[in-house]
């Protein structure tokens, strides 16, 4: 079963239809880095043009495909409350997470077919600091001509937010005012696969 990003990019090519589209991944950390994850494929544009049909992808994202979803997720330690719906062209996932590590798991987790999940960033903690670094090894899979096609329409939206009192943010691709509890991260798909992009990210908490 392909799943996450590779199949979602995946659908949009098989709509054959040029218009934009957001993958959207939210985070949430308490104090000890543990938290909530959620991602979002909102396909109702593409619905509204006869993009997504339902030969694309409610054949995709049927009720067996979202409980592999579940279960690959429940598989790794530390985590719970899996959740993986698809409604009226929307697509949710996610789960609560015990650790930045089973976060990273859970995210980068490879089925049989070698297909990852989610996870465009990998996360490490340290201290007060947590950092947000993209896999690149992993993202050159899509520097494909298929995706070069799509590198301007789809976007990548990271929405971060924190129990903890931030100090400082490092990084060009985040955006974050001084005294918020949050921060955003959006770029296209074309920067995930241009290794002249920097879109890593640190963040240090008071």
């Amino acid at each position: 079963m392909k799943t996450h990003i590779r199949t979602l990019l995946g659908v949009f090519v098989s709509a054959m239809i040029l218009v934009s589209c957001t993958i959207e991944q939210t985070y949430h950390f308490r104090e000890d880095f543990s938290g909530t994850y959620m991602m979002k494929f909102d396909m109702r544009d593409m619905a509204a043009l006869g993009g997504a049909d339902s030969t694309v992808t409610d054949t995709t994202f049927t009720p067996e495909s979202l409980a592999k979803i579940r279960n690959k997720y429940l598989q790794v330690s530390g985590i719970t409350s899996a959740t993986a719906t698809y409604q009226d062209h929307v697509l949710q996932t996610g789960f609560d997470f015990d650790s930045v590590r089973s976060l990273n798991e859970a995210t980068g987790k490879k089925d049989e077919a070698g297909d990852a999940s989610a996870g465009v960033y990998v996360f490490s903690q340290s201290g007060k600091v947590l950092t947000m670094k993209v896999n690149r090894e992993e993202m050159q899979e899509f520097d494909t001509p298929d995706m070069a096609q799509m590198g301007e329409m789809v976007t990548f939206r990271f929405v971060a937010s924190f129990d903890r009192t931030i100090k400082q943010v490092k990084g060009d691709a985040a955006v974050w005012n001084k005294g918020d509890q949050q921060l955003m991260i959006e770029f296209p798909l074309k920067d995930l696969v241009d290794k002249g992009k920097n879109l890593d990210v640190e963040i240090r908490f008071k």
